[in-house]
């Protein structure tokens, strides 16, 4: 899955970060003490993420990522998995009343403009019923994963969004927090 931008058109220039530049951001005041613990937390496949899973940002920043440190979300970590959502291309629904060409299209790679504007909208979509405020009005980023084109070609349709609090330890669930 490739990491991506944050969602909310009207706050995008400001609120410019991304699942990488929140780890690396982390990370390094990881090396300043903030965290107590550095310890990695269980190697997990980004697959095999759900909706909930606190996560401890990569040590190294990588457009790609197949794997993140997951952890308790008791524990301190960078970012919380809150959305889960299957990409469906607009041909699928032409696709399904048996259009062959529409068929093939649904296969194809849409392409990463294509699944970043897809996420920023599922993403700050569900924002609120997660986090209990509104994105607009929330002092915490959102950012998401989304399929690559070699994830794409196994299968991969799903959109990871995950909240963070940029430069400040987690160290509890934010579903409901109401920040």
């Amino acid at each position: 899955m490739r990491a991506a931008g944050p969602g909310g058109a009207r706050r995008a220039a400001v609120r410019v970060t991304t699942l990488a530049l929140c780890a690396a951001l982390c990370a390094g005041l990881s090396g300043c003490g903030l965290f107590e613990d550095d310890e990695p937390g269980e190697v997990t496949s980004v697959f095999e993420v759900g909706v909930g899973t606190c996560l401890r940002g990569p040590t190294e920043v990588t457009a790609d990522i197949t794997e993140v440190d997951t952890v308790p979300c008791t524990e301190p970590h960078t970012q919380e998995a809150y959305a889960l959502v299957t990409y469906e291309a607009t041909g699928a629904t032409a696709a399904a009343s048996g259009d062959p060409q529409a068929a093939l299209d649904a296969d194809l790679y849409p392409g990463e403009q294509v699944l970043t504007d897809f996420a920023n909208g599922v993403c700050a979509e569900r924002f609120t019923d997660y986090v209990g405020r509104s994105y607009l009005d929330s002092a915490l980023f959102f950012s998401f994963l989304t399929p690559t084109p070699r994830s794409w070609e196994e299968g991969d349709r799903q959109v990871l969004c995950v909240l963070t609090d940029p430069g400040r330890p987690l160290t509890a669930s934010l579903k409901g927090a109401d920040r």
